[in-house]
């Protein structure tokens, strides 16, 4: 499921973003030059398109997402535990949804 998960995933996005593992069952996805509402409206597609998706088995998955902007003098490691932050609260929140941070 992971790997067809990734796929659909890959084939959501644009050549310019960076995907990858980022976990044992977490992606990390870098979406360059856009600002957060637009990654919000990446997030939701991709939140929708796995939700509608039947996997082998008639397994069917939701997913929980995180998303936030970079903002300039920001480390990559704040950023990473910003959005890994807003997963958790996406999470904790009913799960099946995007969260972000408004900062």
């Amino acid at each position: 499921i992971l790997v067809q998960v990734a796929e659909m995933i890959g084939n959501t996005i644009r050549k310019t973003d960076i995907f990858g593992r980022y976990g044992g069952e977490e992606f990390l996805l870098i979406l360059p030059e856009i600002d957060r509402q637009s990654g919000i409206v990446v997030a939701e597609k991709i939140r929708k398109i796995i939700q509608d998706a039947t996997f082998a088995e008639n397994i069917k998955i939701t997913v929980s997402l995180g998303a936030v902007e970079y903002k300039p003098g920001t480390s990559i490691d704040d950023l990473v535990n910003a959005a890994d932050s807003m997963l958790y609260a996406a999470k904790k929140n009913g799960r099946n949804r995007v969260e972000s941070s408004l900062d």
